[in-house]
């Protein structure tokens, strides 16, 4: 096809297009990226950068800081992965204290378009194909999106871009940025392990790929918290703090014991801070999960280090309007249903503590789970698991498959997995049923009814494939609607 002859794509075979290249880059570099974005006009120049990697936790930590940047007045355009329950809640703008209390009700607000879509994705098809890249060399999936995320925040003109990376950090396509102000590391642990290593040093070297002479600050979380075994913490901790000092980088760990839990419910949790300017401030999340008064402590941590004399008031309501979806988000009242998107051995750990934290096993004996659980076969299914199962409150497990997913799990053999695991101190009558149903939609109703029959919550977990089927048909039933709707 010529320029001459070039027919632009409708939305449907613009996301056709999308769709059908692979997810993520080759280890070709950025190189090719770099050059189809000078072609564009090189839209990722120009604009104040937050740079954020990690294993676990990178969502909502990029959730808080620009929730507390538009309450302080910034125009803030925020990249994360992956969506939840639409596309685009990838590439979105966050502008002012309105739209930041308005999120909660109406999430779109801010959201790429259709119309912005089309029209960035043939802009990247014609610049692609005037430059004739073979299919090895043509820009992958991930690639695609960060090409048009860019676009975006410029059409939108942004003051600050909170950029997370999609896998790893040293070759993710967020890096072609220049210098980031800010460089912010979450917790690290064992995930997508054929792709950045086996240890957690190797995984961490691969995140402090985005560091870069000239940014200002790394700000890192508590990897003695995030990484049970201190030796490796410890090792982590000296790679980022060694390439912050090759690089003339401010080095600012945060320590988990400067933040104090003062109380939670299921409307939220409060905390306050032992150091910084906000020492003794009541602080307050919507954030059910035990671990997000953490990674609120690391987006402050992070925006002071941006702008050092942001406003208190600014960081007090980000935090209270934060949303975040698909993290311990609570669905449905009766019974309770709860999405999250745990799925790695770090993520279940969190998500088990968060549980026991919400339902004390002292004052909430009788609390009884019905898990729904698919994911994809990569995974760390056993130690997953184990997780999940310790102190026995699981009641049922229905095991179910990501339709259309290659690589998911057969809900046979994670029950084999199941069936085979030994968890601590769990007493053998405490064993879940397990019951399997390879159809997602017959495995909601089955969990439904569990639930309701048991006086149980609901947890789904272990991807995020199915959150918007697992939302809509939860709050479908809790509605009264007819199952077959």
């Amino acid at each position: 096809m010529t320029k001459q002859d070039y027919v632009d794509m409708t939305f449907e075979e613009a996301m056709y297009y999308l769709d059908k290249r692979e997810r993520f880059a080759s280890r070709l570099g950025l190189d090719k990226l770099r050059e189809v974005l000078e072609l564009l006009g090189n839209p990722d120049k120009g604009i104040p950068t937050i740079h954020i990697a990690g294993t676990n936790g990178k969502g909502s930590t990029c959730a808080y800081i620009s929730y507390i940047l538009a309450e302080a007045g910034y125009k803030v355009g925020l990249y994360s992965s992956p969506y939840v329950y639409e596309y685009g809640e990838r590439i979105r703008v966050l502008d002012g204290h309105d739209q930041a209390k308005s999120w909660r009700t109406r999430p779109e607000a801010g959201y790429i378009n259709k119309e912005e879509t089309t029209r960035y994705l043939n802009l990247i098809r014609r610049t692609i194909e005037s430059v004739g890249y073979d299919k090895e060399h043509h820009p992958k999936h991930f690639e695609m999106l960060t090409l048009m995320a860019f676009l975006f925040y410029r059409q939108h003109e942004c003051d600050v871009l909170v950029l997370e990376t999609g896998l790893g950090g040293r070759l993710d396509a967020t890096n072609v940025i220049d210098p980031p102000e800010v460089a912010t590391i979450t917790a690290i642990g064992l995930d997508h392990t054929h792709r950045l290593g086996n240890t957690y040093v190797e995984i961490a070297g691969e995140k402090a790929g985005i560091l870069k002479k000239g940014t200002q600050s790394l700000v890192l979380y508590d990897q003695y918290d995030a990484i049970k075994d201190h030796r490796a913490a410890a090792d982590v901790e000296a790679l980022f703090r060694h390439k912050a000092e090759d690089l003339d980088i401010r080095f600012c760990p945060v320590r988990k014991n400067q933040v104090t839990p003062l109380s939670h419910d299921l409307e939220g949790q409060t905390f306050e801070l032992s150091t910084g300017p906000l020492k003794g401030e009541t602080l307050q999340t919507k954030l059910l999960a035990r671990y997000e008064i953490y990674n609120a402590q690391l987006a402050i941590e992070t925006v002071l280090a941006f702008k050092k004399d942001i406003e208190k008031d600014a960081i007090i309501k980000g935090l209270y309007y934060c949303y975040w979806p698909g993290r311990l988000e609570r669905l449905t009242l009766n019974p309770s249903a709860f999405l999250d998107g745990g799925h790695n051995p770090q993520g279940t750990r969190a998500l088990r503590e968060s549980l026991d934290y919400l339902f004390p096993p002292a004052s909430c004996p009788d609390h009884r789970e019905v898990h729904l659980v698919c994911m994809m076969k990569d995974k760390d299914a056993k130690t997953m698991f184990q997780n999940m199962l310790k102190g026995g409150r699981v009641s049922h497990l229905v095991l179910s498959r990501v339709a259309g997913i290659k690589r998911a799990m057969e809900p046979e053999d994670m029950a084999g997995i199941v069936e085979e695991i030994e968890v601590d101190l769990l007493a053998e009558e405490n064993y879940p049923e397990i019951h399997i149903v390879p159809d997602y939609e017959e495995a909601l109703v089955e969990a439904w009814h569990l639930a309701q029959a048991e006086q149980a919550i609901i947890m789904a977990w272990g991807s995020f494939y199915q959150a918007e089927r697992f939302r809509d048909k939860m709050r479908a039933l809790a509605s009264g609607q007819n199952e077959e709707d």
